[in-house]
């Protein structure tokens, strides 16, 4: 029987539990501000929680994609991805971060591995957490054939050691809670054949998707 590492799934659990508890408490708040004060609060109730619902839904989708086994499907295609991670952006009027680039373009050599678009979602997301204080991310393809995600913003980098995580150096029983996500990513690129370097060129984030 293969040795499956509890610990890394607990932690793994723990930050998308994580992540998913904002929105979803704050449908349970709004719910009960109806309960406690009446219609009276319903407006203010009822956009909390549909707002909410949206973020949540976005957040399980995003998931779903970079973690679940249907990720890797073939048929998803680079426009998937595009929609799934504009919702998880959220509105356009309130959001700090917009992605810029052309899901239709060539992004990547035809001939390639499966499960593109499985790190694909992967590597925006983290790239997202590259722009602390908002930003542009754009995805094309680079003059080697290989795929490369730009996290574009003023302070745009990463606050704990997320190269040592993308290049799997981390011992794994040391991983904080944000490097699971870059940790598994990575994990999950070389499952797939391909990995993520990362680069940085001033206050512009550069994560390359290589085959």
């Amino acid at each position: 029987m293969p040795d499956i590492d509890i610990a890394f799934m607990e932690k793994l659990a723990s930050q998308i539990c994580h992540d998913l508890i904002s929105p979803v408490g704050a449908i349970s708040n709004g719910v009960e501000l109806v309960e406690e004060m009446g219609m009276d609060a319903a407006e203010d109730a009822f956009a909390l929680i549909s707002y909410s619902a949206l973020q949540a839904n976005a957040k399980l989708k995003a998931y779903r994609m970079a973690y679940g086994a249907g990720g890797a499907d073939p048929s998803i295609k680079p426009e998937d991805v595009y929609k799934v991670f504009e919702d998880y952006l959220g509105p356009k009027d309130s959001r700090k971060i917009n992605q810029d680039w052309d899901p239709h373009a060539p992004l990547a050599p035809e001939e390639r591995p499966n499960g593109f678009c499985k790190v694909l979602i992967s590597t925006l997301l983290i790239a997202h957490s590259a722009l602390p204080k908002g930003g542009t991310i754009s995805v094309s393809q680079n003059g080697e054939g290989f795929t490369d995600i730009t996290a574009s913003g003023e302070d745009a980098g990463f606050r704990d050691d997320t190269p040592g995580a993308l290049a799997l150096s981390v011992d794994k029983n040391d991983l904080t809670q944000r490097q699971m996500h870059p940790y598994t990513a990575a994990l999950t690129a070389r499952h797939y054949g391909y990995n993520i370097a990362l680069s940085q060129d001033g206050e512009s984030v550069v994560l390359t998707i290589r085959f």
